[in-house]
């Protein structure tokens, strides 16, 4: 028997199992059952010793199976239409999910989903860094908000946090119209009990879920998925003019970010950077290239990633090159083993990674390291260590030359960019 399972003999005794078991003790009391379809059960908290609600507000008004999206869409105009103060909840599976309502209007939203926490959301949609997050949670654990912790920190200002709290209710709102199966129950509520200034027309909300619903499955046909890769397509149209969001989604794509990448560095989100990337598919400015792999982003360890390291190794060895010709590679060396031995960020990365004899890192070593490390998206923690490197390498260069011999080094480069973009421009 699967371990959510309540049995119910013939005699109306309950049968629990211990994982269930364990949920109920969570909520231990007296309970009543309330009136509700076949295949329903509602249970109503009281207050211990009494008879009465817990809350003088606390029944279910509606109830019942969501089968289809276009059901709970309907309940939800309904709500909106007579103008309810209550609580839509959503139990579908595992997840629970709530929309609060004030005379018809959305005031909040809630859910047990990981992607739908307001950090998630922040991230997402390039509020900040992995990093800036995982400090702020740690920060956030002794009860603290996190987005207080984020203004405070000066990651976000009040009207951007804003901003973001309104974007997680709307992400919430457009996730429940595509359920299809689960239930639902709607509770009202007094007016007073909503502490929120914020207010989302209901109606709108709808307007605009209904439309994503029915764009996202054309979209899907081409882009299947967030971790789908695209990179620019060859020749690129110079009929076609691009909008300024289409612009700076382009200027994202590079091969190797998934569509996930993109709306989180366009600070887009992933429903506006997926239409922008099928209008750029149509339009022949983009191309997919592959899905990358469910399980962490990375897709699998392929001529991709070595792509990517070999383009930095280029550029390492030149400058090592010219170094090296004026004579002063120890002290180059000496800088960039006390990099990798001070390295923080990407220390998981360049674990037991050394410079070669001719200035280049291993790159099975980097690949070995990539497949451990505990990133979210392990492509884009590969370029931006190999970036940070790159940066640390022109600088401590620039200090062993002088001003002609740096000079002299960045035409170098500058060069050997050149050729790469040609090269890729080419492919």
């Amino acid at each position: 028997m699967p371990d959510d399972i309540i049995n119910i003999d013939d005699e109306g005794r309950l049968i629990a199992t211990a994982r269930v078991r364990d949920r109920l003790r969570q909520r231990h009391g007296p309970w009543r059952v309330v009136p509700s379809v076949d295949n329903l059960i509602v249970l109503q908290r009281l207050d211990p010793g009494t008879s009465a609600p817990a809350t003088a507000t606390a029944r279910a008004m509606l109830c019942g199976d969501i089968n289809g999206t276009a059901p709970l869409i309907d309940i939800i105009n309904f709500i909106a239409s007579s103008r309810w103060t209550g609580v839509l909840s959503i139990v579908s599976a595992e997840v629970a999910q709530s929309i609060y309502f004030k005379r018809g209007d959305v005031k909040a939203a809630s859910s047990n989903r990981r992607q739908d926490r307001l950090g998630d959301i922040i991230y997402r949609f390039g509020g900040a860094t992995k990093e800036q997050l995982d400090n702020a949670l740690r920060e956030a654990g002794s009860g603290r908000k996190i987005g207080k912790v984020l203004v405070e920190k000066g990651v976000l200002n009040a009207h951007r946090l804003w901003q973001f709290i309104r974007t997680q209710i709307e992400e919430i709102f457009y996730s429940v119209l595509i359920i299809k199966e689960g239930q639902f129950f709607f509770y009202p509520r007094s007016d007073d009990e909503f502490h929120t200034n914020l207010t989302l027309s209901t109606q709108n909300l709808l307007m605009e879920g209904v439309r994503r619903v029915d764009e996202v499955a054309v979209f899907r046909e081409k882009l299947p998925s967030a971790r789908v890769v695209v990179a620019l397509h060859q020749p690129q149209p110079t009929e076609v003019k691009l909008e300024q969001n289409e612009e700076k989604v382009l200027s994202f794509v590079n091969g190797i970010r998934t569509l996930e990448d993109i709306a989180r560095e366009s600070a887009l989100g992933e429903f506006e950077t997926t239409r922008i990337l099928f209008n750029l598919l149509r339009s022949r400015f983009v191309a997919v290239v592959k899905e990358a792999d469910i399980r962490d982003g990375l897709g699998v360890i392929d001529e991709r990633l070595g792509n990517v390291i070999e383009t930095f190794n280029s550029i390492f060895r030149k400058i090592y090159g010219e170094v090296s010709r004026k004579g002063k590679v120890s002290s180059l060396r000496a800088g960039l083993d006390a990099f990798f031995a001070g390295t923080s960020g990407f220390g998981e990365l360049f674990a037991s990674v050394h410079i070669g004899p001719e200035g280049d890192l291993d790159p099975g070593a980097l690949l070995a390291n990539l497949e451990r490390a505990t990133a979210d998206n392990k492509v884009d923690f590969l370029y931006q260590g190999l970036n940070e490197l790159l940066f640390f390498e022109l600088f401590a260069a620039g200090e062993t030359l002088d001003r002609a011999e740096e000079e002299n080094l960045q035409r170098v480069l500058n060069d050997l960019f050149r050729e790469l973009s040609s090269a890729s421009d080419g492919a």
